[in-house]
């Protein structure tokens, strides 16, 4: 058994998640794919997970799904622009590092204290 009472997580585990997403709009022209599953409580804090270069938010999927059904948790993750579900625009200035950090920006303020309810 670990933590949450659960004797495994695999790799399997919140593969519904995609199911859950939407595609949001952070800013014009910019739409991302984003999983938020809202803490149950405002006690428990929100986990953001970012995945690398030509990854995408479903890597996370296991640890998220454990983390928000067993823990409680928060837990938001996106497919950056051009990768995952995400669009993916052929303008390359759409990819410059402070158009990513400014998306990342709008995501966390997104998702940050917010509860199911």
């Amino acid at each position: 058994m670990n933590q949450f009472g659960s004797s495994t997580t695999t790799w399997r585990r919140g593969s519904d998640l995609y199911d859950k997403s939407s595609l949001v709009q952070l800013s014009s022209g910019r739409d991302v794919c984003l999983l938020h599953l809202p803490a149950r409580d405002v006690s428990k804090p929100t986990f953001l997970f970012v995945h690398g270069s030509m990854a995408a938010m479903s890597q996370y999927f296991p640890v998220m799904a454990a983390l928000h059904e067993e823990g409680g948790y928060g837990c938001a993750a996106y497919d950056a622009l051009g990768c995952g579900r995400s669009p993916h625009p052929t303008d390359w200035g759409a990819y410059s590092f402070s158009a990513l950090q400014q998306d990342l920006e709008v995501v966390w303020d997104m998702t940050q204290n917010k509860t199911q309810g």
